[in-house]
């Protein structure tokens, strides 16, 4: 593991407490509304690992069941920080496929939303805050470590 996917994981552990993740039961229903298929792409996906990816609409959006939509693992590699209307868009073969799959995931963000859970915006600065002062500290002794590794 790379010091920079270390520092990945510490950041997730920290938001994860703050903004947890929607449980596999209620993220079932992710799955009937988009029918097992991709939502960017309509592609099939089969529940397994690597095959389903749970991808967030918007990148710093959060854990609200609001914000997720099926993925493919390639739609979710290629999509990472873009937006997802315009990464869509790119997605559809024409503009009625672009429109049938912007309103199937406009229809899930307005069904969702009923299952949000609620965070509090000061919980989730002060894990911000938390992951600021860890990933300081860690930069901080991984530089001291690499210094003694080269004397």
């Amino acid at each position: 593991m790379t010091p920079s996917q270390a520092k990945n994981y510490i950041a997730r552990a920290f938001r994860e407490v703050a903004d947890p993740h929607p449980s596999d039961s209620i993220l079932s229903s992710l799955w009937e509304h988009f029918h097992s298929s991709c939502a960017y792409c309509d592609t099939e996906i089969m529940r397994a690992p690597k095959q389903a990816h749970y991808d967030h609409l918007v990148s710093r959006g959060g854990n609200r069941l609001s914000n997720f939509v099926l993925s493919c693992p390639d739609c979710n590699e290629r999509k990472r920080e873009l937006d997802w209307q315009a990464f869509l868009r790119d997605r559809a073969t024409d503009e009625q496929a672009f429109q049938t799959r912007r309103t199937a995931i406009l229809a899930w963000q307005q069904h969702a939303q009923q299952h949000d859970a609620i965070v509090s915006p000061a919980l989730l600065e002060r894990a911000e805050a938390c992951i600021s002062v860890v990933h300081r500290v860690f930069d901080n002794e991984l530089s001291e470590l690499r210094a003694l590794k080269s004397q």
